[in-house]
């Protein structure tokens, strides 16, 4: 997706700049017509996908940079998290519970990333109208892939305030939903923030592309084990790639650090969650 962006820009930034805004424009008119056909959708975050390009994308376990050729509004950071007490007390609760009460990693992954937004409130909310405006709550957007193609992301409404079990359940049920066609409007315009997790894909690391007026989103690659150093010796440990874009109109790089940094401790103590 970077590079694909990447060879757009090159193509033709200044042209596809003005384009993008008027359709931005059009999406924030628009925002409350649940109704949105999603071809139309799909035009739009493209554009936006553009126009919204990488200032800086940091590889925490590379230390490297890459700067991007648009003056761009967004940043995007990544780091491999270990999960290792995660999975363990997962492991562990799933272990006591029949099938249909058990917890799925996302439970936990979506948990841990709203419990932290409670600590960074500068990326939970909308920039419009020339500023910043904070969510009402913590509705996280979901990412749901459609079985006939597509992508929507509709909301868990005050998702840092559910236990896990009851935030397993409305994922359940909001995926069946989605996929059935039974979302309600609120759920497709509520959301502050989006998550989306694509390691049931396979993949090791999602670059999102923010929604606006929307200022971040957060996502989760496949847990996996790769090579870790523990007290100078290395060893296989469960590790997932965590990432975060986010508009730097609402906050900064600094400030995303420390988000990641506690979405991590959370992980590192699922009984706390």
């Amino acid at each position: 997706m970077f590079v694909q962006r990447r060879e757009a820009a090159q193509a033709g930034a200044a042209g596809v700049a003005g384009d993008t805004f008027t359709a931005v424009q059009h999406l924030h008119q628009g925002v409350g017509d649940a109704r949105l056909e999603l071809q139309s959708h799909q035009r739009v975050r493209h554009a936006v996908a553009v126009a919204f390009d990488l200032d800086v994308v940091v590889d925490v376990h590379r230390h490297g940079l890459e700067r991007c050729p648009l003056p761009a509004l967004c940043w995007q950071g990544r780091q491999r998290r270990r999960v290792q007490a995660a999975q363990h007390w997962l492991d562990a609760y799933n272990a006591e519970r029949p099938p249909a009460e058990r917890l799925l990693p996302a439970a936990l992954l979506l948990k841990a990333a709203a419990r932290a937004l409670q600590q960074a409130l500068q990326f939970n909310g909308f920039y419009e109208n020339g500023g910043f405006r904070a969510g009402t709550g913590i509705h996280i957007g979901w990412a749901i892939s459609l079985r006939g193609g597509g992508l929507v992301a509709p909301a868990i409404h005050d998702a840092d305030r559910l236990s896990l079990p009851s935030l397993m359940t409305a994922l359940r049920d909001l995926v069946q939903r989605t996929r059935a066609g039974g979302l309600r409007s609120s759920e497709l315009t509520d959301p502050t923030i989006t998550v989306t997790s694509l390691g049931e894909r396979g993949a090791d690391t999602v670059w999102g592309v923010i929604y606006p007026p929307q200022v971040a989103i957060v996502g989760f690659g496949r847990i996996a084990e790769q090579p870790w150093v523990v007290d100078g010796q290395v060893g296989a440990r469960p590790l997932v790639a965590l990432s975060l874009a986010a508009d730097h109109r609402a906050s900064d790089g600094h400030l995303g650090g420390q988000l990641l940094a506690v979405i991590d401790q959370a992980m590192q103590n699922p009984d706390k969650l």
